[in-house]
């Protein structure tokens, strides 16, 4: 759909917050995450598809945190 970033999927089942799930990117700005998403999102079939699966997934979060890392 576009998006070409390195990103792995992280699952924590015992600490915090049980049943976390992370979703990780590598880029070397946050402007180059935000490129690949406009890109993606200029695609109708990656539009419905993100739309579906949001909708799908929004009943389940019933919290949400963001952190932004810059690794040297």
């Amino acid at each position: 759909m576009g998006f070409t970033l390195k990103s792995r999927i992280l699952t924590d089942y015992l600490s915090g917050r049980t049943d976390r799930v992370i979703h990780e990117m590598e880029a070397e700005s946050m402007g180059e995450i935000e490129d690949s998403f406009t890109k993606a999102m200029q695609d109708a079939k990656a539009r419905k598809f993100f739309n579906d699966f949001f909708d799908q997934l929004s009943p389940l979060i019933h919290h949400a945190e963001v952190d932004n890392f810059r690794v040297q």
